[in-house]
């Protein structure tokens, strides 16, 4: 006896809406060859098309254009390489394509009194000074990581550039994702007025919807990772502010 299986039932209903029979028959074990054999692998076919297309779209999706406004630290100052500074790093592990705008000895309010020495221009700008470099960058995200040359300013001054920044810069870049990292320290124990400092930068980035990373001091207590000057970071201490920033800077 010769046996039968039923097609899908969008298939029976096919047969019923055009037929007006009350049944549709069952159908034989050739059609329900030809059905199992082509039909079906069609739509495997399709869904594999489809994966591999939205893979494809994504692997073609341009990368991220990611600008760093900060000081000697960010600028990779004592380190071997530019690949070896922590902004490079950080956006190799990202996929991100990197525009390092950082200068030595510069800050929210801080600019050096050798600037030759310190960002080798015969004036290195404050961050707020940086922002139209930014702005032609068209960033997706900035980055922005400093304060430490700001010690020693008054307070009240500094909490009015921070301020004063972050407004500019979300007025000038009003769908970047903006990021501020906290002050890093040398290897020595940081002044508490950097801890002071470090609020007053969260509070002033949060306010234009932007976010704060709290790094906390991964140079202090490491001396050999320093330079000789005590100015910069070497290679090590680089690595260290990547490890700290790559595990506190949520993916977005």
């Amino acid at each position: 006896m010769t046996s039968y299986r039923i097609l899908p039932a969008l298939v029976l209903t096919v047969a019923f809406t055009m037929t007006g029979c009350a049944a549709a028959p069952p159908v034989s074990e050739k059609v329900q060859k030809y059905y199992d054999e082509n039909v079906a692998k069609l739509t495997t076919a399709t869904a594999t098309a489809t994966a591999t297309a939205t893979a494809t779209a994504s692997a073609m999706a341009p990368a991220q254009r990611v600008v760093f406004i900060g000081d000697s630290f960010a600028q990779g100052a004592g380190s071997s390489t530019p690949a070896s500074r922590w902004t490079s790093k950080l956006s190799l592990d990202r996929g991100w394509t990197e525009k390092n705008i950082a200068r030595g000895g510069t800050g929210y309010l801080a600019t050096p009194a050798s600037p030759k020495a310190a960002c080798g221009l015969d004036y290195c700008p404050t961050f707020e000074e940086m922002i139209p470099e930014a702005v032609k960058a068209k960033p997706d995200t900035v980055i922005v990581s400093g304060g430490r040359n700001d010690v020693g300013f008054r307070y009240a001054p500094f909490v009015s550039a921070v301020d004063s920044f972050y407004a500019e810069l979300r007025t000038a870049l009003p769908n970047a994702r903006i990021v501020a990292v906290s002050p890093v320290w040398d290897s020595s124990k940081p002044p508490a007025q950097l801890a002071a400092y470090g609020d007053a930068i969260r509070a002033a980035v949060t306010a234009v919807r932007g976010d704060y990373v709290d790094v906390k001091q991964p140079l202090v207590g490491h001396p050999d990772w320093i330079t000789p000057d005590g100015a910069d970071t070497k290679d090590a201490g680089h690595t260290a502010i990547y490890a700290a920033l790559k595990d506190a800077l949520p993916t977005k």
